[in-house]
């Protein structure tokens, strides 16, 4: 894909999306998509903005390709949405709603299973996205002739005048396409995700940055569907942003290759996310404490917990950081506590002597060179030891 073509992409998804919420706000139907109005066009269009970024940055680049089809292929679900409904095209609304939005996930999928470069992030990735795409052409098929499919949000789900009769058969027949889909979907980024810890330096980084997004909006939607529900506001917008965020998140893994503050970022989510529970554990248990057994009421009982929270805050984050890191990060652990140890030795010592002397067994015991030699600065002399 050149940088032209994709501008010309990009410029005709933004045309018809807008066009098609005219003609449906105009006949009043309105903004419609899944999780909350539009998520589908804001999908399509980040997919294809990133797409044609890749692009842009590398020509051709297969990953950028495939984001940017994976946008246009989202644009036409939306567009689809809007004139279905207002032109009472029920047979393309049935297929794009029961099977048709496969196409886009099953395009995504396959560019994580060539993210970053474009080859197969593991062995056997080839015949993986070849099963998923011939799961994906039997859904199709057998869209015109499934049952109506709801899947919540919004999104308009009708009956297709080729439907069939499925009542003779086990119900989960219908489902079928879809659980194969799902299973094999999912299969490919976890496996994916795996290949990572095979890779390079640079690669897993790369990797890793996306990796982190997917784990973020994985806890942050579950976090919100058990306080706001499956189909809650807070749910619908976290996942319609987070699935916006996780290609701009393959963007800076493509064009920035020097990630090396992304196991900094990793170690301190992590750390939060783990201190904050704890603390909300706490907090809810010394109300529960209180109420129960010290003889305070109203006001007093929030402010004693709230007050014990935020004394913890601290000292439990510092040792959530440290144990994360031990036991996660632990080359930064170990670095870490060298260079706390050589400041804390050096801090009086104003020797020369002294200080090249801690260097040279610092740098032996942790690095393990055949040899060690410190040159002065001001040409003074040079010290070695093998």
């Amino acid at each position: 894909m050149t940088i032209t073509g994709a501008r010309w992409i990009l410029v005709a998804i933004v045309v018809s999306v807008l066009g098609a919420w005219s003609v449906a706000i105009a006949d009043g139907l309105g903004v419609i998509g899944w999780g909350f109005p539009g998520a589908v066009a804001a999908w399509g269009l980040g997919f294809a903005v990133v797409g044609t970024l890749i692009v842009r940055t590398i020509p051709r680049h297969p990953v950028g390709t495939l984001l940017l089809a994976a946008g246009a292929s989202s644009a036409f679900v939306d567009v689809s949405f809007h004139l279905g409904g207002v032109f009472g095209w029920n047979l393309l609304v049935a297929m794009v709603s029961a099977a048709g939005w496969m196409v886009a996930v099953g395009l995504f999928t396959t560019a994580l299973a060539r993210f970053p470069d474009g080859d197969w992030a593991f062995r056997g990735a080839r015949r993986a996205t070849t099963v998923l795409w011939v799961v994906i052409a039997v859904a199709v098929l057998m869209a015109p002739f499934l049952p109506p499919f709801d899947s919540g949000g919004g999104v308009p789900a009708v009956q297709s005048p080729w439907e069939a009769d499925w009542s003779g058969l086990p119900a989960w027949v219908p489902e079928l396409p879809r659980m194969m889909f799902q299973i094999v979907s999912f299969g490919i980024m976890i496996s994916s995700g795996v290949a990572s810890f095979r890779a390079d330096t640079v690669r897993r980084r790369q990797i890793g940055v996306v990796a982190f997004t997917l784990v973020a909006l994985v806890v942050s939607s579950t976090v919100a569907s058990a306080v706001d529900g499956f189909q809650g506001t807070m749910f619908s917008i976290i996942v319609s942003v987070g699935v916006t965020l996780i290609p701009v998140a393959m963007l800076v893994g493509i064009t920035r290759y020097r990630l090396y503050d992304l196991d900094r970022l990793v170690s301190r989510t992590i750390s939060y996310v783990v201190t904050i529970g704890t603390l909300a554990a706490l907090y809810a248990t010394s109300v529960v404490v209180l109420r129960s057994f010290v003889p305070v009421e109203g006001d007093l009982r929030v402010a004693i917990s709230t007050l014990a929270v935020a004394v913890a805050f601290l000292p439990l984050a510092r040792r959530v950081q440290t144990f994360v890191d031990r036991r996660f990060f632990r080359s930064r652990y170990d670095s870490a506590q060298v260079v706390a140890r050589v400041a804390g030795e050096l801090s009086g010592s104003l020797d020369l002597a002294d200080v090249t002397g801690w260097a040279e067994s610092v740098v032996d015991e942790v690095f393990a060179p055949d040899s060690v030699g410190v040159w002065l600065a001001d040409g003074a002399g040079v010290s070695q030891t093998d």
